[in-house]
């Protein structure tokens, strides 16, 4: 995950922060990886301070090893 809020460097470690990522295995045999992150992002109070959780599916994992 990439801050892409278009801040100065600056300014996005002070509003944007990604924390907490919980995950587990899903599919049949565990294929995909299912994951939430809860963040701090784009009008958030701080990079502390979620304002939105993000949920990210990567598929096939394995064949990213």
């Amino acid at each position: 995950m990439a801050d892409d809020t278009g801040f100065q460097p600056w300014a996005s470690e002070l509003y944007t922060g990604f924390q907490y990522v919980d995950f587990q295995l899903d599919g049949s045999d565990g294929d995909d990886i299912i994951a939430l992150v809860r963040a701090g992002y784009r009008g958030a109070e701080s990079g502390h301070n979620s304002n939105r959780i993000l949920f990210k599916r990567v598929p096939a994992w394995r064949t990213l090893l």
